[in-house]
């Protein structure tokens, strides 16, 4: 929430609503029988941060951005919802209404319906409106409005209302499921993130830049405060390794990144991946990072580092002409050595057999395994040409939660800056730059062995020196091979460009990256991505 907040001028904030989920709820001692409650902290605690610490930074967060909601307006959207029990659906609550009034008005474009706990406030609004017009003669109009209206994000999907109402009654609605990619940036942000970004996770970091002012003051930290959240490095396995004041969690961010307009255009599709991770599209609407908790048998969103993600070891000596590797299904944690089930391999992970000189990389051309947590048997692409003992290490290039932390490091500096911008005004802190690409030129058809001309603009509003690089996300077009931009710290064509290989089939898309940070004391970055599409 405090993140959000820092965002509302990015954002047009319609409603901030409290619900349940499967892991909170405040009961109803009146029900029949009495509802206990669950892990519950009120309603109050998102008026007061308003109210108080945003009310009381908001003249410094205007000299950044005139467009930041007052106190007022924000507060006069605050609502509670369905918070009595897990799923709770069956009660029209001031929240649920809100979410109606707002699906039915007449205001254009999409409203993003974001679920930090259950979606049972946003199915019980749904359900009003199927039950106000089905039947009726506006009920086809209703109805197709509503699910051309509503954008849905969900971060774990934290009760039954989606899978038993919403996708059924509502098929039609646009869905990202977000079932474990925001773990980057919750309790696993330790396993999930590399050593250079993990650093903005812990205590030095964030006291430096996060704790600063009245309004981060009670910005909650690793059982610092009342954070008392589970934490998955807390020390049981290595003493030490996590201490008070690191990260605790802020898992539901990238429902609200996402929906932040950077330059990255993953709003027009979440296959594309931006700052809220990259997913799996599924039909036309419907999206998610582990297809397989919707019943689909494809395989996981992944992306790929230049680093190694995770490790496993050999069950089995592989001898030297070997295209096959018998494998453990738990992952273990290149640096911190800890072990987890997941992720499992997937078909084209670049793998690496081996470490110093023996290593040899080889990417995964099938993949056969007894089921969770059972050995796998991994294909490979080409014969070993050295043979590897029992328990020596394959590790994988490709991490199914990268998608997101592949973006946090720039994410983190962001949210200090604006931290800053609560202290500051408008000449003492950094803003972002301001990165565009002409008309014509985001979007662009051209022939194998093509040479297409890159284009783009670039400023900073604070005078920053800037940085630029050009680079192809892989995973997110549908050219299966690699592409190099020639001159990729250029701006724009002539020395800017890349050419089409001649192997790109027709309909096949290559997604290209201009990122540009500048040079202040917390580098900003923002991007543009260029599209080329073979014809």
């Amino acid at each position: 929430m405090h993140r959000l907040l820092l965002y509302a001028n990015d954002l047009d904030i319609v409603g901030i609503v409290s619900s349940s989920s499967m892991h909170h709820w405040a009961g109803d001692p009146t029900a029949t029988p009495p509802i206990a409650t669950r892990s519950w902290h009120g309603t109050e605690w998102i008026p007061e941060l308003i109210n108080e610490q945003y009310r009381q930074v908001h003249p410094n967060l205007v000299q950044h951005d005139a467009t930041y909601p007052s106190a007022d307006e924000l507060l006069s959207v605050v609502r509670t919802g369905n918070i009595t029990n897990n799923g709770e659906m069956a009660t029209d609550t001031p929240g649920s209404e809100l979410i109606k009034e707002t699906l039915l008005d007449d205001n254009p474009g999409v409203v993003n319906l974001q679920a930090w706990g259950g979606t049972n406030t946003i199915a019980a609004a749904l359900r009003s409106i199927e039950a106000e017009y089905k039947g009726t003669s506006e009920w086809a109009a209703i109805s197709k409005r509503v699910s051309d209206k509503a954008s849905l994000y969900l971060i774990q999907d934290q009760d039954v209302t989606y899978k038993e109402y919403i996708a059924k009654n509502w098929p039609d609605v646009q869905v990202i499921v977000n079932r474990d990619q925001f773990e980057a940036f919750a309790y696993g942000y330790f396993d999930y993130n590399p050593p250079a970004t993990r650093a903005l996770f812990q205590k030095d970091w964030i006291t430096e830049h996060l704790l600063q002012g009245p309004f981060m003051a009670d910005y909650p930290t690793y059982l610092n405060g009342d954070s008392t959240l589970f934490h998955l490095c807390r020390g049981a396995v290595k003493p030490g390794l996590c201490q008070p004041g690191d990260w605790t969690s802020e898992g539901d961010s990238p429902a609200f990144l996402h929906a932040i307009r950077t330059g990255l255009r993953q709003d027009e599709n979440a296959s594309w991946g931006g700052w809220g991770g990259r997913f799996v599209q599924l039909d036309e609407r419907l999206w998610a990072d582990l297809p397989s908790y919707l019943g689909d048998s494809r395989p996981r969103a992944t992306d790929r580092s230049n680093e190694v993600l995770w490790s496993t070891q050999l069950i089995e000596a592989a001898p030297a002409g070997a295209t096959s590797l018998q494998v453990f299904r738990d992952r273990v944690h290149s640096s911190s050595g800890r072990g987890f089930s997941e992720p499992e391999f997937v078909v084209g992970d670049k793998i690496v057999v081996g470490a110093g000189e023996t290593a040899e990389i080889r990417h995964v051309t099938q993949v056969v395994t007894g089921g969770y947590r059972q050995p796998a048997t991994v294909q490979i692409d080409s014969p070993l040409t050295k043979t590897h003992a029992v328990n020596e290490t394959v590790g994988n290039y490709n991490g199914t939660h990268w998608t997101q932390s592949r973006w946090n490091d720039d994410i983190q500096r962001d949210f200090a800056a604006r931290v800053q911008w609560t202290m500051t005004s408008g000449k003492d802190a950094n803003h972002e730059p301001v990165v565009s690409v002409p008309e014509g030129k985001l979007d662009i058809t051209a022939k194998p062995g093509q040479r297409v001309q890159l284009v783009a603009q670039a400023s900073d509003p604070d005078g920053d020196a800037l940085s630029a690089r050009w680079w192809q996300y892989a995973e997110a077009g549908t050219y299966a091979g690699q592409v190099s931009v020639t001159d990729p710290t250029a701006l724009r064509g002539p020395g800017a460009n890349v050419k089409v290989p001649q192997d790109a089939k027709s309909g096949e898309t290559i997604h290209l990256i201009l990122e540009v940070t500048d040079d202040g004391e917390m580098p900003l970055t923002r991007y543009q991505r260029v599209i080329i599409t073979v014809k």
